[in-house]
C-alpha cells in the first residue's frame, strides 16, 4: 500500500498535538473517565484494526488544526497552515494562562492553610465549588474524594457533583447547602499524611 508524505509543517503540528494530549492524559484527565473510554474502545474496535482506527482519529484531529490531506484522487487540498499555526498558538496560550491561574490559586490557598476557613463565599468565590489541597500526586481519585466528603456528617453523596483532580489539588462541585459543613470539618484535617486546605474555589475569569 502506497504511503503519502505530509509536509514537514503538518508533521510538526500533528506531533505537537500528540505530545500535548499525552501530557493532558498524564496530568489533567480523570483516570476513571479514561478507563471508561478505554473499555469502550477495546470492546468496539477489533484488535487488528486498532492501529488504523487510531490513525483515523489522528487524521480527524489534525484536520481541526488546519491540516489538509490528499483527496482520493491524489490531488492535495489547499491548506491554510498560517491559520492552523495561529489557532494552535492561541490554544497553547489559553492553556498556559489556565495553568498559571490555577497555580496562583493553589499558592494563595496554601499560604493560608493554617487560617480559619471562611464558611461564607467572599467576592470572587464560587459557592458551588470546593477547593481541596490534594490531587494526583497523592494518588487521589474521584471515588476517594467522594468517600472523604461523604464521611462528614450530613453530607449526602448525591449532593456531590463534578470532580476535577489536578497534580496537587482538586476542585469539587457540591450543593451550596453542604459546602460550609465540608469546609469546617475538613480544613486542616489530616489525610494521607498531610494537612488539608479546604475552602471555596475562586470563580473563573
Amino acid at each position: 500500500m502506497a504511503t503519502r508524505e505530509l509536509p514537514s509543517q503538518d508533521n510538526e503540528l500533528i506531533i505537537a498535538k500528540i505530545e500535548e494530549l499525552l501530557q493532558q492524559i498524564q496530568y489533567q484527565e480523570d483516570p476513571a473517565e479514561m478507563d471508561t473510554l478505554r473499555r469502550l474502545y477495546k470492546k468496539h474496535v477489533p484488535i487488528f484494526r486498532r492501529s488504523y482506527f487510531s490513525a483515523l482519529l489522528i487524521r480527524e484531529l489534525a484536520r481541526t488544526q488546519g491540516v489538509r490531506f490528499s483527496s482520493p484522487s491524489g490531488k492535495p487540498a489547499k491548506a491554510s497552515r498560517s491559520d492552523a499555526r495561529r489557532a494552535a498558538k492561541a490554544e497553547a496560550e489559553q492553556r498556559k494562562a489556565e495553568v498559571k491561574r490555577l497555580a496562583k490559586q493553589a499558592s494563595s490557598r496554601s499560604a493560608s492553610r493554617n487560617d480559619e476557613p471562611s464558611t461564607t463565599p467572599g467576592d470572587g468565590e464560587d459557592p458551588n465549588t470546593i477547593f481541596i489541597s490534594i490531587g494526583k500526586n497523592r494518588r487521589v481519585f474521584p471515588r476517594d474524594l467522594i468517600g472523604l466528603f461523604s464521611s462528614v456528617d450530613g453530607v449526602d453523596p448525591e449532593k456531590i457533583g463534578d470532580i476535577r483532580i489536578l497534580d496537587n489539588y482538586s476542585f469539587v462541585t457540591v450543593d451550596p447547602s453542604i459546602a460550609p459543613g465540608l469546609i469546617t470539618a475538613l480544613h486542616n484535617s489530616d489525610y494521607r499524611g498531610r494537612k488539608l486546605t479546604v475552602n471555596f474555589a475562586r470563580k473563573k475569569g
